[in-house]
């Protein structure tokens, strides 16, 4: 199958033919690319990609440019290695078979881009988008193949990838909108899917096919290695391992950047296999979901992935996109260990930077670089910047030879040292030109005096891309959250570093509001729920108690300097929580919590000192009453605690005087006769509380006694007089 494909270099379209149906190293051999100039590849927004299929001959004259405003004429590869082939299936009853079917009443599938071995790629349209006026809104959806959505195995792995790649923000990562499960309107079954960001552009395995036989020139490949890079190591700081890096991973889009795609399924272990994917033209059929040309011989031993390995698969795209062959002959890596295979060194890289790229090929795990970016660093240094102190020997002897005069050789050394200088000053100049936004900021910092000035310049002319680098790393810090809220001031002492270097930059000004405003209103939010769940009360029992600490502490996380200032309201429910607390059987646990409440969000306020002390008071009286019981115990005496025994009493003392009050007749006063004696064990007879409730009962049982005598029952009216008396002999007796 033949599609047509597009390039516009400055001077025009050029076009030619691919045939993705041969295998892609007899298919890199043969496809011999135009005659423009490869350096011309990342030329930017000057460059447009075409794409449609092609039937019948090949044509070779100049093409119309693409409408900008028109997506049918450009298609994009999404994710394992999908590529715009018409492949057939077995299972396939053809294409386009859910063009118009519109997916959780918001994406509009236009029309079917892609096919892979389990999943159809569709361009559609986010209907939500334009009906707010959002030209821009084309998306790409990924669909489960209709004979694949009952096999909870492959729902699984679709669904994994957009969890996965939903956790990776980051500007070189394929966004993950969103995914979904949803019956369909007349089909068996349901349909399983994930919704992508619409990519304008094409894999790198495209771009190495046209940058033969010479490669691309080295800056233009560091344009694409350092996005790779931030990809990457972004990724590894997520602890992700993509595990399955190769060119038709890597995408270019029309604007130059790159996206790295198919972060999601990277080290599946359920198949084992790339399942989404075509039989890939980059190598042969995967092993263990790696791709053998650019998987290492330890992931090819089955091991499991680690960060290395995306080090060895990147050095092989690295070594592609400058030579345009891959270093082992597109053996695998254990095949071409066993064959002593050996790269040749790229002609675009010098000696000292070649030999950082061979560490990356190393066969063993040891001797690749331990950090991606160290070893992209280190290829951008320049060469050893070569001094001309060795000229300046070789000229001392010819001019003493020549019978020249001091002064005159001093003049020439002297120019010799001029040159020298701006030799080493064009060195540095072309290094941190092509030098990542780190290292530039690095050079900034580490700069002697008279090196500031360049050093600031470039940053100037690389000012864009070190403004993307920063609203990048803000971006991923955002992503990094704890307890629902990301850190902010690490993030505001980002941008701050930024405003440092571009103190008159807008848009990190504006970015700097904008985290500032998200950050007040994030601590508005949390202050008004912890205030709302003291005006309820919810921390009375240990379960409420612990989630209103807990919101306190991110609270204090997000804003150190927080302190909280309760309403009214909160006071007023803290003071009646707290009465009444007191006011029952003395609960230790309960009383600390709210004594931990008090200090901890009334601090200062009358009624948190005044409720503290009332809790300092009654913890104090049990206390005394425990120890006192322990001593009588163990046979000691003691003197009894009055007053810590009327603290402690309080809650029986008052319940039962409620009892005693509300009996009206003989059968509730004697019920409340017994509680009294249960009461007044082992009390002392003139304890206060004790006296004062077998009064209030004798009194009861007189003031029965009159109600029985006004009706007549003096029978009864005596009995009652008589239990009266009985109840005072009793206290006088103990």
């Amino acid at each position: 199958m033949e599609f047509y494909v597009t390039y516009r270099p400055p001077n025009g379209y050029i076009s030619q033919a691919i045939d993705f149906s041969q295998d892609a190293g007899e298919d890199m051999d043969r496809v011999n690319t135009d005659t423009r100039d490869t350096d011309t590849l990342l030329a930017g927004s000057q460059n447009d990609y075409h794409t449609q299929p092609q039937h019948g001959t090949t044509s070779t004259a100049a093409s119309t440019p693409p409408n900008s405003s028109d997506h049918s004429d450009l298609t994009a590869v999404f994710c394992d290695a999908t590529q715009v082939l018409d492949v057939p299936s077995p299972h396939t009853e053809g294409r386009n078979q859910l063009k118009g079917t519109l997916l959780q009443q918001r994406y509009l599938l236009e029309d079917q881009i892609g096919r892979g071995g389990m999943c159809d790629i569709y361009r559609a349209r986010d209907l939500l988008l334009e009906q707010n006026g959002i030209k821009d809104n084309h998306i790409a959806v990924k669909l489960l193949q209709p004979h694949l959505q009952d096999h909870p195995q492959a729902r699984h792995l679709l669904i994994a990838e957009a969890r996965k790649s939903q956790q990776l923000s980051h500007p070189n990562i394929i966004r993950v909108f969103s995914f979904g499960h949803e019956a369909l309107e007349g089909r068996d079954s349901a349909c399983t899917f994930l919704v992508m960001e619409w990519l304008d552009g094409e894999t790198l395995d495209l771009v190495i096919k046209r940058s033969r036989p010479r490669g691309l020139n080295y800056e233009g490949a560091m344009q694409i290695l350092r996005q790779i890079a931030a990809a990457l190591d972004y990724a590894s700081s997520q602890g992700v391992v993509h595990a399955d890096l190769k060119p038709s991973n890597v995408m270019l889009t029309r604007d130059g950047h790159i996206k790295v795609l198919d972060f999601g399924v990277a080290g599946s272990d359920p198949l084992h296999q790339d399942i989404y994917a075509v039989p890939d033209n980059d190598a042969t059929e995967p092993v263990q979901g790696y791709t053998p040309a650019y998987a290492s011989p330890q992931l090819l031993a089955g091991n499991k992935p680690t960060h290395r390995d995306d080090i060895y698969s990147f050095c092989c795209i690295a070594y592609e996109l400058l030579t345009s062959k891959h270093p082992f002959q597109r053996q695998p890596a254990d095949k071409a260990q066993q064959q002593k295979l050996r790269a040749d060194a790229p002609a675009a890289l010098s000696s000292k930077r070649w030999a950082q790229l061979k560490q990356g090929l190393a066969f063993e795990e040891r001797k690749r670089p331990a950090q991606l970016l160290t070893l992209l660093n280190l290829m951008e240094q320049p060469a050893a910047w070569p001094r001309l102190a060795g000229w300046s020997a070789a000229l001392v002897v010819l001019l003493t030879a020549a019978g020249m005069g001091y002064q005159q050789y001093q003049g020439y050394q002297q120019r010799l040292q001029q040159l020298d200088t701006q030799l080493a000053d064009s060195h540095r100049y072309d290094y941190l030109q092509g030098a990542t936004p780190t290292a530039l900021l690095d050079a900034l910092a580490q700069a002697p005096a008279d090196q500031q000035a360049l050093v600031t310049g470039i940053l100037q002319q690389q000012r864009a891309r070190v403004l993307d680098y920063f609203e990048g790393e803000v971006e991923s810090q955002l992503q990094q959250q704890q307890s629902g809220y990301p850190d902010y001031y690490s993030v505001t002492r980002t941008v701050e570093e930024g405003l440092k270097v571009f103190p008159d930059s807008a848009r990190l000004h504006t970015l700097l509001d904008t985290l500032q405003q998200s950050w007040r209103g994030s601590t508005q939010a949390l202050d008004e729920q912890l205030n709302a769940m003291l005006e309820q009360g919810k921390y009375q029992t240990k379960a409420d108690f612990d989630n209103l600490l807990t919101q306190f502490s991110g609270l204090k996380r997000l804003n150190h300097d927080y302190q909280p200032l309760p309403s009214e309201k909160a006071s007023a429910t803290y003071q009646q929580v707290m009465q009444e607390a007191l006011s029952k059987t003395v609960d230790e646990d309960q009383l600390n919590r709210l004594r931990k409440i008090g200090e901890t969000f009334f601090a200062g306020m009358p009624v948190a000192e005044q409720s503290v002390e009332q809790v300092d008071e009654v913890q104090q009286a049990q206390q005394t009453m425990d120890a006192y019981k322990t001593a009588r115990k163990q046979g000691q005496k003691l003197p009894f605690p009055y007053a810590a025994a009327a603290i402690v009493y309080q809650e029986k003392t008052a319940a039962l005087a409620s009892q005693i009050s509300a009996a009206a007749d003989p059968e509730a006063l004697t019920e409340a006769e017994n509680a009294l004696a249960s009461y007044g064990q082992g009390l002392p007879s003139d304890f206060e509380p004790l006296v004062t409730l077998t009064h209030q009962l004798a009194q009861a049982y007189r003031d029965l006694a009159k109600q029985l005598i006004n009706a007549d029952q003096l029978r009864e009216a005596q009995k009652a007089m008589a239990e009266a008396d009985l109840v005072e002999k009793g206290l006088q007796a103990r």
